[in-house]
């Protein structure tokens, strides 16, 4: 099998109809309108508003944007305003506070994220959505499709992104240039060269080389490297959406709803990250299971290089990503973890 046909599983599917499979927010309202009432009706409300706080913060920066999503609710909201400064009183102040007084703001701030992210069921819809939709584009072996961003975690923030990461997984990458097998492409592993955090994927030598070094590749002082610069091209020639850009290491599409990401997988745990395995941990999260399953799926190395001081990412570097890993404690949360961590990634777009 020729390199080309290893790869082409991977360019048919460079393009989903994302307007088809995006979750519409909507998608279980009925379910959480039987929980939890008027939620649901209450969100179009919420929207509204939500450009407007953006250009404000935007506007204004001596007002801290929370205090911008605070005075921006509208007037049903008055009582979670209410709640939400006083906590925040309370945390700049180090006021004691009564133990009641205390559980009637978290309850009431604890109903406000229901209505605004959903229920602990959409969520886990959400994710059961979008883990379909991976499984049911794997036709080959050649490739995995992975869903991330807020959208593909199952996180109902407004104007979350959707991310679709395409493992190449018949293109090994190796630490071990004895271990050389002649029926699949083979990339070595090599970050003593290069900034921490980043690595060069130099092409193993067998009867794959020419044609990653006539794809990818380009001769340098280190031997023959792959440039993440000529892998992203590579991909934006061939995707199906005429009407795409690059956007750093992703394949984005003209409105910005989506990027799509292709990488590789290394199944060696990276020196850099050995210190999170070992570290002491002062409660039982995340639980062993998940840590060793993290450990297990392997790193990405992303096509962008460091930049450090430079105006362009150095063409040869790839980039350690722990997006699996990232995803996997993100899955690991309870519901209240969850409306925690969705309410720091709507803070930060405000």
């Amino acid at each position: 099998m020729s390199f080309e046909e290893f790869i082409k599983g991977a360019s048919d599917v460079c393009y989903r109809p994302f307007n088809k499979f995006t979750v519409s927010r909507n998608a279980y309202a009925e379910d959480d309108v039987e929980e939890n009432g008027p939620a649901e009706k209450k969100y179009s409300r919420i929207q509204n508003f939500y450009g407007e706080v953006r250009n404000k913060t935007f506007k204004s920066k001596s007002t801290s944007y929370f205090d911008v999503f605070l005075n921006n609710l509208p007037k049903q909201y008055e009582d979670i305003c209410h709640d939400l400064r006083n906590v925040k009183r309370v945390i700049q102040e180090s006021q004691t506070i009564d133990v009641n007084q205390l559980y009637r703001h978290s309850r009431n701030i604890h109903d406000f994220l229901f209505m605004e992210f959903g229920s602990e069921y959409r969520v886990k819809a959400t994710r059961t959505f979008y883990k379909v939709l991976d499984d049911s584009t794997k036709i080959s072996p050649v490739y995995t499709n992975i869903s991330s961003g807020s959208q593909g975690e199952g996180l109902n923030v407004p104007d979350g992104d959707y991310d679709l990461m395409t493992i190449l997984e018949q293109i090994k990458v190796k630490h071990d240039s004895s271990t050389i097998e002649e029926d699949s492409p083979i990339l070595l592993f090599d970050n003593q060269h290069s900034y921490p955090g980043f690595a060069h994927l130099k092409i193993g030598q067998n009867r794959f080389s020419k044609e990653l070094l006539a794809s990818w590749g380009e001769n340098t002082f280190y031997g023959p490297l792959i440039s993440n610069n000529r892998f992203k091209n590579y991909f934006v020639s061939r995707y199906r959406d005429n009407d795409c850009m690059l956007h750093g290491p992703c394949i984005s599409d003209s409105r910005g709803a989506v990027d799509h990401l292709f990488c590789f997988r290394s199944l060696i745990w990276p020196d850099v990250a050995e210190s999170w395995l070992i570290r002491k941990r002062s409660s039982t999260w995340p639980p062993t299971d998940v840590m060793l399953n993290s450990v297990s799926q392997g790193i990405l190395l992303v096509p962008i290089g460091s930049k450090f001081g430079s105006t362009e990412d150095c063409s040869f570097e790839w980039r350690i990503s722990f997006s699996l890993q990232e995803r996997d404690l993100i899955h690991s949360f309870n519901y209240v973890q969850v409306l925690c961590y969705t309410i720091c990634k709507y803070l930060k777009k405000i």
